[in-house]
């Protein structure tokens, strides 16, 4: 090998490499999650297993235009809905939860009280089982409460309803809805990893061929 092909396979695997180490860098791109192409009848569809890069735990997805409110009580769905035609709620008014394997930023959401007018809900943010950040949203039933959280470096964040007023005494209604939710993910592009691998085989190969000449 001389030295002019020998440099230039030096200069490619380099210029991989700092590519490569670029792109495995987390990704920056908010995720913009509306619920619309979850199907739904108006009656609650629950959202399984992992959607949009995240996994959802006693969430459900409400198509609002179809929904047939149970009672003649207010519903607040209706305010929550921000992108036609569908948003997401804690079924059976219970803990909610969204979870991750790699860290993620929760950035924000638009937020509205189902049947309680107001209603409280505690949103608490972990990482690895320990409490990061945690903040009490105060939702109405006519207009929606734009969120802005912006906490990064989590695993999982919990939405428990914690307090509010009940349009009568005993009324179990506890959900809340949200919509457009913006999250951010950190896993690294595979295009990245696979790139960044093959720069460094590249390099490895050019030195072992330098201490064998």
């Amino acid at each position: 090998m001389n030295a002019i092909s020998e440099s230039f396979r030096v200069r490619c695997a380099a210029a991989a490499v700092a590519l490569a180490a670029a792109t495995v860098a987390p990704q920056v791109g908010a995720t913009l999650i509306t619920f619309d192409d979850i199907a739904d009848a108006g009656g609650g569809t629950p959202i399984l297993g992992s959607y949009a890069g995240f996994d959802w735990g006693n969430f459900a997805v409400l198509n609002v235009p179809l929904f047939v409110p149970p009672s003649p009580q207010p519903v607040g769905y209706g305010a929550a809905l921000q992108s036609p035609s569908n948003i997401a709620f804690n079924a059976f008014g219970d803990p909610a939860t969204i979870s991750a394997a790699a860290p993620f930023t929760l950035v924000g959401g638009w937020f509205a009280a189902g049947y309680w007018n107001p209603l409280e809900v505690t949103v608490t943010g972990y990482a690895n089982g320990v409490q990061l950040n945690q903040t009490i949203l105060t939702l109405g039933q006519t207009t929606a409460t734009h969120a802005v959280f912006n906490w990064s470096g989590l695993d999982s964040v919990r939405f428990v309803v914690t307090g509010g007023t009940p349009p009568e005494p005993g009324y179990p209604g506890t959900q809340f809805g949200v919509d457009n939710l913006t999250l951010v993910s950190s896993v690294p592009e595979p295009s990245g990893q696979a790139l960044l691998a093959a720069g460094l085989l590249v390099l490895g190969a050019t030195a072992s061929l330098r201490r064998k000449a």
